[in-house]
């Protein structure tokens, strides 16, 4: 899931969730618009979210389970 999807989902802001994971509301509004975040804070993003937004996801990859073809 995209990081842009999961706010939406959740009615969270880019603000609410700068907060969240200890940066500012700019910097997510980049990684919505495209910049990919450090491992670090990828790594932060996928455990604030439940594993809901995943580094493949900064990516656009997508899991062979989730689209049902082999790796």
């Amino acid at each position: 899931m995209t990081l842009e999807a999961y706010l939406k989902k959740h009615s969270i802001t880019h603000k609410q969730f700068a907060d969240t994971i200890g940066c500012e509301q700019p910097t997510v509004s980049r990684f919505i618009a495209g910049r990919i975040p450090s491992p670090e804070l990828m790594r932060v993003i996928s455990e604030r979210t439940g594993g809901q937004v995943t580094p493949n996801d900064f990516f656009g990859i997508v899991a062979a389970r989730q689209t049902g073809r082999a790796a």
